[in-house]
């Protein structure tokens, strides 16, 4: 097994959980081009190949990924109890690691082809390291064809205990921009979610991270970002401060 400890401050990558042996990636690289070029018997662990102008660096594991970072974000996920025997029955790991480029050209690379690669059968699982992030395969999928941003960034929420609800993003950082919270607010964490997830996705469809000072709207009413401290782990965030 391979024991790493992922930082989601890493390059932006993705690294997707297989349910069966492999020792070579020409299974996966004939997947992304599409053409059965190269014998898919010839045991080469990695490759590096260029998609939608970024160069992209493939390797595959013989063995489960034991991670640090798997074990947090199967912990967070609101999609652990399908995760859970996913993440158990896993028995290799490819990584796909986006060269450094302009951010939105990298999300859109690395989204194709981990898109393109959690399609096939054997894949169980999808870790987003930068994200701090695990979804399922058919959850990635479904999100890179119906609205692409949501791929770009992980939200979460919480109930507060008062009544009101937290949401927060992670990721933010790969595109360029800092974290956002929505705190406070008189709504159910579902709300808080589905609020936030989709202001911030309005916004990076613009490709514009979200700035200090921007306004994003948020459930029809507008916000201001303002400078913060994450009140989960102290981070610097962007506060969203209802406008008025």
């Amino acid at each position: 097994m391979t024991a790493q400890s992922e930082n989601p401050y890493a390059p932006a990558h993705a690294i997707l959980l297989l349910d069966t042996e492999h020792s070579g990636i020409v299974p996966f690289i004939n997947e992304l081009t599409g053409e059965a070029t190269l014998p898919e018997d010839v045991p080469l662990p990695r490759m590096k190949m260029g998609v939608n102008g970024v160069d992209l660096d493939l390797s595959v594991v013989a063995a489960p990924l034991q991670s640090d970072l798997l074990g947090f974000a199967l912990a967070t996920s609101p999609l652990r109890g399908t995760l859970e025997p996913a993440v158990a029955r896993h028995r290799a790991h490819l990584r796909i690691l986006a060269a450094p480029a302009e951010p939105f050209a990298v999300q859109r690379a690395l989204m194709a082809a981990t898109a393109r690669l959690a399609s096939r059968d054997d894949v169980t699982a999808v870790l987003l390291p930068h994200q701090e992030a695990l979804t399922t395969d058919v959850m990635y999928v479904g999100e890179a064809m119906q609205r692409p941003a949501l791929t770009w960034f992980r939200t979460n929420a919480a109930g507060q205990g008062d009544g009101t609800s937290i949401a927060f993003t992670r990721g933010m950082w790969a595109l360029g921009g800092t974290d956002v919270v929505l705190q406070g607010v008189p709504w159910t964490p579902a709300e808080a979610f589905s609020a936030l997830r989709a202001a911030v996705a309005t916004a990076l469809e613009a490709e514009r991270p979200p700035r200090e000072g921007d306004t994003l709207e948020v459930s029809g009413v507008p916000h201001t970002l303002e400078t913060g401290v994450d009140p989960i782990d102290g981070r610097p965030v962007l506060r969203l401060v209802a406008a008025g």
